[in-house]
């Protein structure tokens, strides 16, 4: 039986042995990402918490709505068990009306529901070979890229403090992104600073001439390494740089069971990026459904 539970009822134990045992692999779901990211979300469980499926929300104009936040890509039914697209229908229809609005990225890719459902892109590429095998899977472009970024490797790589990085893509290319505001950006720092402390997120920076050109935020969970943000510079781009990071990544985990994930993207030069490394699409999907009265049901997507 569907239960919808307030944020203060949930039991944060049970809720993170779910998201601990589900297949996906996603920390976006757990207790601590939702709580940083989406303070106050509410949750659909079943009685044992086998099945749970967390509601991000807010209040806008007298009216609730749910929203999927800034750097929190995708969540969805999160279960110990086989999650059918029967299953996940079952718990987006338990969504109670009083939402006027839905806009949630969501795993799988639900039919028989109330709204619109527009596929995303997401690259993910499984590790599990030898680096050998992984370096043939790529593109011969992205080859000839990485050879060009050896020929002018950084002076200085390794980790950096948060806000240095987080800074640095907000100065870039931060300023031609509309919707993210100053706390989602604050949130991201928060977000980073636990995760680093409790083993789940690492970053990394190049710097040329004591100057940063680029840097990464990664958040390691389980079987998956998420690259959760990268920032770029004309330089870092020029160097081709981002090859020459990712590429060592790839190098450091090959042979294990983990899988890269490269958080995205739907743009075309970016999903270009991702796909020459050999990683394949992997879409989830977009949720939306707007209930709002008129005018404000005028809103769109």
């Amino acid at each position: 039986m569907i239960r919808y539970l307030k944020n203060s009822e949930i039991d944060r134990k049970r809720w993170d042995d779910c998201i601990e045992a589900d297949s996906g692999s996603l920390p976006y779901g757990t207790s601590w990402y939702l709580d940083i990211m989406a303070p106050g979300w509410d949750a659909l469980i079943d009685d044992d918490y086998s099945f749970v499926f967390p509601i991000p929300n807010k209040k806008r104009y007298g009216f609730t709505y749910i929203y999927t936040p800034v750097f929190l890509q995708k969540l969805g039914l999160f279960s110990y068990e086989y999650k059918s697209s029967q299953r996940l229908e079952e718990f987006i229809r338990f969504i109670p009306d009083r939402y006027a609005l839905t806009d949630l990225r969501i795993s799988g890719k639900p039919q028989n529901i109330k709204g619109k459902i527009v596929s995303r892109d997401n690259y993910e590429l499984p590790l599990q070979n030898e680096y050998g095998q992984l370096l043939g899977g790529y593109t011969s472009d992205c080859r000839r890229n990485l050879k060009l970024a050896e020929t002018v490797k950084p002076a200085s790589f390794g980790e950096i403090p948060v806000k240095e990085a987080v800074n640095h893509f907000v100065a870039g290319a931060g300023k031609g992104i509309n919707g993210i505001k100053k706390d989602s950006y604050t949130s991201l720092i928060s977000l980073m600073d636990y995760a680093i402390a409790n083993g789940y997120g690492e970053i990394k920076g190049v710097y040329i001439d004591n100057q940063l050109i680029y840097a990464i935020l990664i958040i390691k969970y389980r079987r998956r390494i998420i690259l959760l943000l990268t920032s770029t510079s004309e330089e870092s781009r020029k160097k081709r740089t981002g090859y020459l990071i990712v590429d060592s990544i790839i190098k450091q985990y090959a042979g294990t069971d983990m899988i890269l994930d490269f958080a995205g993207s739907s743009i075309p030069g970016v999903a270009s990026f991702n796909s020459s490394f050999g990683a394949v699409n992997s879409p989830y999907s977009r949720l939306f459904h707007n209930n709002l009265p008129w005018p404000l049901s005028m809103f769109k997507e």
